[in-house]
Order: C-alpha cells, then sequence, then structure tokens
C-alpha cells in the first residue's frame, strides 16, 4: 500500500516525466490538427497524475492539488517552448532536445548555480545579490518548490545538498503558487511567440505570391 514516502518519490520524479514527455509527444504529433497534438499532450500530463493521486492515500489531498497544478504549469512551459522552436523552423528532434536541456537546467538549478553563487559571493558584500541569486534558483526548481513550499522540509539544509554550500546564506523560501503562476505566464508567453511568428510567415508567404490571372 502507498505511503507519504511514495507519493514524495512519484512526485519528485514527475516534473522529469511530465517535461520530457510533453516535448516528445509534440514531437510525435508534428503536423497533426491542434487538437490532437494538445490531447496528446494532455495524455501524458494525465499519466503522471493517475499514479500520484493513487500514492496521495498516503500523503494529502492538499499537497495533490498543489503538485497536480505545478505539474501543470511546468508541461505548458515545456510545450510553449518546444512549440516555440518548431515557430522558428527549427528540426522537431532540435526543439525537442533544447527543450530538455532548458527543462534540466530548470530541475537542477541548484546543482550548476551553487558554485557560481558561492564564487559570486565573495565580491557581494551586502549579500543582496547573493540572496537573490539563490532564490531565484531554487524558485525555478520543481523539486525545491516542492520540497519547501509543499512537502514542508528544506532540501538545501538536508545531507543530500548540504555540500553545495547554499545552505550557509539566506534566501527566500519558494511558493509553489507564484512558481505554478511564473511557469504558466512564460508557457503563455512562448505560446503567443510562436502563433506570431506563424502568423508572421503566412502573412509573408501570401505576399509572396503572384496575383492569379484570369483569361479575358
Amino acid at each position: 500500500m502507498f505511503d507519504g514516502r511514495a507519493f514524495r518519490l512519484i512526485a519528485y520524479l514527475a516534473p522529469l516525466a511530465v517535461g520530457f514527455g510533453v516535448a516528445a509527444a509534440l514531437a510525435l504529433t508534428t503536423g497533426s490538427p491542434p487538437g490532437r497534438r494538445l490531447r496528446a499532450a494532455g495524455g501524458v500530463l494525465g499519466a503522471a497524475l493517475v499514479p500520484l493521486g493513487v500514492a496521495a492515500f498516503g500523503e494529502s489531498f492538499a499537497a495533490f492539488a498543489k503538485v497536480s497544478i505545478l505539474l501543470a504549469s511546468f508541461g505548458s512551459f515545456v510545450a510553449g517552448l518546444y512549440l516555440l522552436g518548431e515557430a522558428c523552423l527549427l528540426p522537431r528532434e532540435v526543439s525537442q532536445v533544447l527543450s530538455g536541456f532548458v527543462l534540466a537546467a530548470l530541475v537542477g538549478s541548484v546543482f550548476w548555480a551553487g558554485p557560481l553563487i558561492r564564487e559570486a559571493a565573495d565580491s557581494d558584500p551586502g549579500g543582496l545579490g547573493t540572496y537573490r541569486r539563490i532564490s531565484l534558483a531554487v524558485a525555478v526548481s520543481p523539486y525545491m518548490v516542492m520540497g519547501y513550499s509543499v512537502f514542508g522540509h528544506e532540501p538545501l539544509h538536508g545531507d543530500a545538498l548540504r555540500p553545495l554550500g547554499l545552505h550557509d546564506y539566506q534566501f527566500g523560501r519558494p511558493s509553489w503558487g507564484s512558481t505554478s503562476a511564473g511557469y504558466a505566464l512564460a508557457g503563455l508567453l512562448l505560446f503567443g511567440a510562436a502563433r506570431g511568428l506563424h502568423t508572421l510567415r503566412k502573412g509573408r508567404g501570401s505576399e509572396a505570391k503572384p496575383p492569379s490571372s484570369r483569361p479575358s
């Protein structure tokens, strides 16, 4: 039977499953109607939420709802990123790889940003810049957000992440609501940019076509 530990394990794996899965679903449905692509991407999210919902019996409905909203907004961000690459006429493989690269950078933000932040802290006597950098690195990572804002523990102070050395500095604790809203807004902006490029390209294509002539 599922318990709280199983729920947390599935929740921590879910951002990777949703992110890579949404990009793959959009790549596989290239050229299909928008409705089919939306169903494919939504199916990835649904497939991730089913085991999460079953495991939520060992946690709480509130935690399940928060993680679900975070995953949905994160998936919309990845979808917008992929569609923007597609609108830039990148091959679907390239768009998928770039989306995966950004996904991995966000998920592991504290791992690659930690050494940079510690090095820059030596030239930041007031500490304000360091505070902002750590706060941002924590807020963009779904792992950190779930740990601090949903599950109520401090990942950077745990034994696994303590060697990063970021726990010695002050930083703002992330909010699952703010991060979810940020992902969703970024996804909408990326989707809007992709639609704008499609519209611009169609407009230029119609202008380039010679006017049709009818025999008199």
